[in-house]
């Protein structure tokens, strides 16, 4: 599967910010996924073909978003995550290697550009099949 056949998957669980990041996302041409919570984007992950993950940190569930990141990482490491949050970047922890770290509040033609770039760089390294990882 190509990345033309690929989703930029949301996960936040402020409905109006998640809505303004799907909207810049199809206004950009991505296919988009989106999910209020980690439980239900673990789901998609494994179900789809996710070219990259745009996250939040801190929602409701067993999951947060640092956890979906590792995941996502281990699915395929290659995946460009960008992860949002509105936390000092210091608390964070650890994050899988390289994800995107995003400042809240961040526009969201901020988080499409740097998907952009990311899928761009991915594609220029030869990896252009999300499909083909693990």
């Amino acid at each position: 599967m190509s990345l033309s056949e690929a989703f930029v998957l949301v996960v936040e669980d402020d409905m109006l910010l998640r809505f303004d990041l799907v909207d810049a996302f199809e206004h950009a041409g991505f296919a988009v996924l989106d999910a209020s919570n980690a439980d239900e984007a673990l789901a998609m992950l494994t179900g789809r073909v996710i070219a990259a993950l745009v996250t939040d940190v801190q929602m409701p569930g067993c999951l947060d978003g640092l956890g979906l990141a590792e995941i996502a990482s281990m699915l395929d490491a290659e995946r460009p995550l960008v992860i949002c949050t509105g936390h000092p970047l210091p608390t964070l922890g650890r994050t899988p290697p390289g994800s995107l770290i995003l400042q809240k509040p961040c526009a969201p033609d901020v988080v499409v550009s740097a998907v952009s770039a990311a899928l761009r760089a991915r594609a220029d390294s030869g990896r252009t099949d999300p499909s083909a990882a693990a």
